[in-house]
């Protein structure tokens, strides 16, 4: 994490240990100060929630007081806001997906689902339409061949709709 000017002029040799006042009062702010410059570059390309940017940190050998210090300055100035994160995701991706795949890659991200359940509530993500869409999207009539009705079936089981959503909609068609 320290570049080797910083080692020279910090007298630091290999196999020696620091003094607790070194560590506190030189690296720890000095790796703080890189942290929050090493945030800024993340988020400048793409929000990421807070879980998925300590882990960013933790791989880049940050100690966890400048994570902490970091992270906290960063939710301070609105940089992190997992709510904000979750409102967009489904907003963008709300068309495409089903609620339960949208839970689940959420979820993957690190976020709380008590916070996804409500943002889902709030968004109100229209199933029928997706799966009416797809149902068109594959061409399917009732007079096809049971094993590609079978197959588009199993394509919108894995995209996560219900089976009582699709067999509904299958029936009206």
């Amino acid at each position: 994490m320290l570049y080797n000017g910083e080692i020279k002029r910090m007298h630091m040799t290999e196999g020696t240990e620091l003094s607790d006042e070194v560590y506190e009062c030189q690296l720890v702010p000095m790796l703080t100060k890189r942290a929050k410059e090493r945030l800024v570059y993340i988020l400048k390309s793409a929000d990421k929630p807070e879980n998925e940017l300590r882990r960013k940190l933790r791989e880049s050998c940050y100690p966890e007081e400048s994570i902490e210090e970091a992270v906290s300055w960063a939710k301070g100035k609105h940089y992190i806001d997992d709510e904000r994160y979750v409102e967009n995701y489904i907003r963008y991706h709300s068309e495409g997906k089903s609620r339960r795949k949208l839970m689940y890659d959420l979820q993957a991200k690190g976020l709380e689902k008590k916070l996804i359940l409500s943002m889902l509530e709030e968004s109100g993500v229209d199933e029928d339409a997706q799966i009416e869409a797809e149902l068109r999207k594959k061409h399917y009539t009732p007079d096809m061949d049971p094993k590609e009705k079978q197959k588009i079936i199993a394509a919108l089981t894995r995209k996560g709709y219900s089976w009582g959503a699709i067999s509904t909609h299958i029936s009206e068609y």
